[in-house]
């Protein structure tokens, strides 16, 4: 998967509704999107197949200006998701905190009701594995119930 990072766009461009439109229009499917919308910024996350690569470099370079770089495409992204994590907040800080720690890049993050999902470097997701096996308890076969360990 590729990742495309939009940060502080010019607020009368509408990214989010512009890009999902121009990707929809052109059968993009969106794997992963994450936004967060303040009054002074609207930056948005999302993930495609890497095959989408060159199509998708086309359709950033006519739809933002060119005036000044707003997106960044990070080639090799993979997904990692982290559940239940049972709305707890201290989790959260705690992984985050973990993987900073261990210089792994962390671009974008989600969650839902169950699950917590990191947006890493492909090249990096064994070792963010293995950082958060270290920080968490995680129960055998494939299920997890992530506890910290103490």
């Amino acid at each position: 998967m590729i990742g495309i990072s939009i940060r502080q766009p010019p607020p009368d461009l509408n990214v989010r509704e512009v890009l999902c439109r121009v990707f929809a229009k052109n059968s993009l499917n969106l794997t992963f999107i994450s936004a967060q919308q303040t009054n002074a910024r609207d930056d948005f996350f999302c993930c495609l197949m890497a095959g989408e690569l060159n199509a998708v470099r086309k359709l950033l370079d006519t739809t933002m200006p060119h005036s000044d770089p707003l997106y960044r495409i990070i080639p090799s992204v993979s997904l990692l998701s982290v559940f239940p994590h049972q709305s707890d907040t201290r989790l959260v800080y705690q992984l985050l905190q973990t993987l900073w720690a261990s210089q792994i890049p962390v671009h974008a993050v989600a969650s839902s009701i169950a699950a917590l999902t990191f947006v890493v470097d492909t090249n990096r997701i064994e070792s963010t594995v293995e950082t958060l096996e270290k920080f968490l308890d995680i129960q055998a076969e494939g299920h997890s119930n992530p506890k910290i360990k103490r």
